[in-house]
């Protein structure tokens, strides 16, 4: 005979369809299982004999109830029965005091589908088919309370009536077809149902005069002028009361004018820009001069002033300036279109055979060769505490042609960079050594 292993897995069925009627319960319940052979394999589509168990207190308690049926497993060796439909052994399911301590439900199967029953299995039942229970307490459930009604209810029981709600007397006077219980001060009494209504006595707050008909003779607290309105008046506020007033079409302030404006309103002036005051021409002449230029600030004077537009990229060629002598060495440089004194603000010389200089003031910063007879060069404008305002103008020199130089605005670390552009006799691109000197105003 081949040697099975005493083991089965369980699972605890489906609870059975109950009836409301606890007296309708069918005293059964489902039960399946996995069937596995000792090898651990499933015992798959086989008929199998299998007797059932109801064991009271432990595993090893006393069977209050024993049945046997036979089943056929599945390709899963699953085999599902209904306990209570098989052959009684002993003991009687229906009569199980199931509130009477724990129950367990041990299976004994024999896979040759006979009695030699060899897989023993034995699990306790953690909720107990609930229509069987509830089949052992239908006295305790269907029992009626007696004796004396107390609280919200009167009388005696089984039959009490409700005399309270929440404490408070219910009236026993007879309601007719479409009263509602009102609070009388005294007890819920039947009432008519209100339609609304309108209140009386004297308005108060904001409404004056009686009710139903008050007046409004205040906002918030502030008194409205019963002065009578004319079309398109608004109420206004007069200081006392919310009174009617024409409506305001804007109007101009009057007064000295503040902040960055100069002179009375209504016609100002704008006299400051950012808190720094603005130079403006105080002759014809002066503002006639004052043709094509634009405010600029200057840092010395620490005003707006009009002078000449700087463009960043514009190219800048000799006849813009005129060379003088500065404390004996560098030239001091006055610019022809609007006469500003320049002051040397660094220099360096080129070194072409390697891309670097062969002398630089400390504040040059940097030279590249982007293309052939091509250079940038970055210069620190703060490094000499020039501040915000750089005004640079650039002369150079080269033994080469110098075609074309131009500055741009500071880039992202905040220096300012140039370029020099040149080229041989016959107008194509060279590289060459060059000298420049940087002016700031």
């Amino acid at each position: 005979m081949r040697k099975y292993q005493k083991q089965i897995t369980l699972f605890m069925a489906v609870l059975l369809s109950v009836s409301i009627a606890v007296a309708q319960a069918p005293n059964k319940f489902s039960y399946q299982a996995v069937v596995r052979n000792a090898s651990n394999a499933v015992v798959a589509n086989t008929n199998v004999k299998m007797r059932i168990s109801i064991l009271q207190t432990s595993p090893s308690g006393t069977a209050v109830y024993v049945e046997t049926q036979t089943a056929t497993t599945n390709i899963n060796g699953m085999v599902g029965i209904i306990i209570g439909n098989g052959t009684v052994v002993s003991g009687n399911l229906s009569t199980i005091n199931w509130s009477n301590g724990i129950y367990f439900i041990k299976t004994e199967t024999d896979p040759t589908g006979g009695t030699n029953y060899t897989i023993t299995g034995t699990t306790q039942l953690l909720s107990v088919p609930y229509a069987l229970n509830a089949a052992t307490a239908t006295t305790a459930l269907s029992a009626a309370p007696t004796g004396t009604a107390n609280g919200d209810l009167n009388g005696t029981y089984p039959n009490p009536t409700v005399d309270g709600l929440q404490g408070r007397s219910v009236s026993n006077t007879a309601p007719t077809s479409g009263q509602v219980l009102a609070w009388n001060g005294t007890a819920w009494t039947p009432t008519a149902a209100s339609t609304g209504g309108s209140p009386t006595g004297t308005a108060n707050g904001d409404l004056n005069g009686t009710y139903p008909n008050p007046t409004v003779d205040g906002l918030q607290g502030r008194s409205v002028s019963n002065t009578a309105p004319t079309s398109g008046q608004v109420l206004a506020w007069n200081g006392t009361a919310w009174a009617p007033t024409s409506a305001s079409t804007g109007g101009s302030p009057t007064g000295a004018a503040g902040g960055d404006l100069g002179g009375t309103y209504p016609n100002p002036s704008v006299a400051k820009l950012g808190g720094k005051a603005i130079t403006y021409p105080t002759t014809a002449q002066d503002w006639q001069n004052a043709s094509n230029k634009c405010l600029r600030y200057s840092q010395q004077n620490n005003t707006w002033e009009l002078r000449n537009p700087v463009d960043p990229y514009e190219s800048i060629i000799a006849a813009d300036v005129s060379l003088n002598t500065y404390n004996g060495h560098l030239g001091k440089v006055t610019r022809s279109n609007d006469g500003a004194s320049l002051l040397p603000f660094c220099y360096g010389r080129t070194d072409i055979t390697n891309g670097t200089f062969k002398s630089k003031t400390n504040n040059v910063v940097s030279i590249s060769r982007l293309s052939q007879g091509v250079y940038v060069i970055e210069i620190s404008p703060n490094s000499w505490n020039i501040g915000e305002i750089f005004e640079p103008t650039i002369i150079v020199t080269a033994t080469e042609k110098v075609i074309a130089y131009a500055s741009k605005a500071p880039n992202q670390n905040n220096n300012f960079a140039f370029y020099v552009q040149m080229a041989d006799a016959n107008g194509n691109a060279a590289d060459a050594e060059f000298n420049f000197i940087v002016y700031n105003r």
